[in-house]
């Protein structure tokens, strides 16, 4: 209750020394009826039964010490055969020149780095130069998992949620002794100058194919999981549920060999954390951390900062009602040379202030076995939609959607513009 309320009863709030509280009410208060009320499509929630769970990082720790990536080296794939890179066709390993780097003392324990000698003469000096290794590499065709498609596959019913992220997850991966040469690099200490060579032997960061190759090793062995590289979500309508599944993952996890980081895991919550976005009961939201990303960009006086600007704004324009129509005078100002001055308007201020101020708070969670409802509009060559599902009596917004007319389709006639 609130103080006004309370005022009003003539209530008086007494604690006693043991903690306890104790709520008396005027003798001159009429009885009255006190009601509670709850928005239409929320009133569900009030029948719903609690799930109470008790705090479970603890039970994890005893039942499965391996899997944590603190206090532990890091993780190996088990059912992983070693990784081969390919080269391309009359490619060789690359030769370039160590730049500048900060200063850093060699490591007691290297872990997946070890010792490398130069092959052949001393004059070639193969080095940490990621750039030029992917340029000679074949690269391998992309399958990751769509972010927002994942989101979908989340049933409305999960009311309970576990997160884990895989600590150092391409490490998990071994080199083949053959492809390891094609990562040496020099090191120099920077106190005795002396020189040394190092390698990979696990699967490196930075390598473009290091994403693919990883992404298809935890396919096969967490199939049934909802994951994003190595961010894994596991949803339940209970409590006890929950908490069984995540038993049953974490025991996965260490049987497989990959390390989970401690300090990131959320077991067993109503709401987590998960790709920046805030995940609960048929609903997503912006993570206020990408929220405040995008409001505190400065006000642009560049081209880049524009393009900067459209690039964060643009993944959050799913939240973001009649996104192409309102960024239509930034794309406006990056016409031009790329050193002339911007054309900086009170309109493209305008639009800049009205995208950030757009960020809504929440959209419901899409559930893929109903049916959707796709409402359209088009303004000034400029398609613009509102992607919804039946919650109850409502239609309740799952997805904001625009995007500019292509030349074609801007001559149809205005009932088949927006489509």
């Amino acid at each position: 209750m609130g103080r006004d309320l309370l005022a009003k009863m003539g209530a008086e709030i007494t604690f006693a020394p043991n903690g306890s509280a104790q709520l008396r009410l005027s003798e001159e208060t009429s009885p009255m009826i006190l009601s509670l009320a709850v928005q239409r499509e929320e009133e569900w929630r009030l029948y719903t039964p609690q799930s109470k769970v008790s705090p479970l990082e603890p039970e994890l720790e005893k039942e499965f010490p391996l899997v944590w990536a603190e206090g532990n080296p890091p993780g190996l794939a088990k059912d992983h055969a070693s990784v081969l890179i390919d080269l391309k066709p009359g490619a060789q390993p690359v030769k370039i020149c160590q730049y500048l780097n900060s200063e850093r003392s060699t490591p007691r324990n290297p872990g997946p780095l070890r010792p490398a000698a130069s092959p052949g003469t001393n004059d070639y000096c193969p080095v940490q130069d990621l750039r030029a290794v992917n340029e000679a590499v074949i690269t391998l065709h992309s399958a990751l998992p769509n972010p927002y498609t994942l989101l979908g596959l989340i049933p409305s019913e999960a009311e309970w949620f576990t997160c884990l992220d895989l600590k150092d997850a391409f490490f998990c991966l071994i080199l083949a002794p053959s492809s390891q040469p094609l990562f040496a690099f020099e090191w120099e200490n920077p106190t005795t100058r002396a020189k040394a060579q190092f390698t990979w032997t696990r699967l490196p960061q930075g390598f473009k194919n290091s994403l693919t190759l990883f992404s298809g090793a935890i396919e096969s062995d967490l199939s049934s999981q909802h994951r994003t590289l190595d961010d894994l979500l596991l949803g339940s309508s209970t409590g006890a549920q929950c908490w069984e599944g995540t038993r049953a993952l974490v025991r996965l996890l260490t049987e497989t060999g990959y390390r989970v980081s401690k300090k990131k895991a959320q077991i067993c919550q109503k709401e987590v954390k998960y790709l920046g976005f805030r995940i609960t009961q048929g609903k997503r939201r912006l993570g206020t951390e990408r929220k405040q990303a995008v409001c505190a960009i400065p006000g642009p006086s560049t081209r880049r900062q524009i393009w900067e600007f459209l690039g964060a704004a643009g993944f959050c324009q799913i939240w973001i009602p009649g996104f192409s129509d309102l960024a239509k005078p930034l794309y406006e100002a990056l016409k031009g040379e790329e050193k002339a001055p911007i054309n900086w308007g009170p309109e493209q201020e305008k639009a800049f202030i009205t995208i950030k101020a757009k960020l809504t708070e929440a959209l419901g969670l899409p559930d893929v076995m109903r049916y959707f409802n796709l409402f359209v509009h088009e303004n000034s060559q400029v398609a613009l939609g509102v992607l919804t599902q039946e919650f109850g009596p409502w239609q309740r917004p799952v997805a904001y959607l625009s995007r500019q007319i292509d030349p074609v389709a801007s001559g149809w006639p205005p009932c088949l513009r927006p489509l």
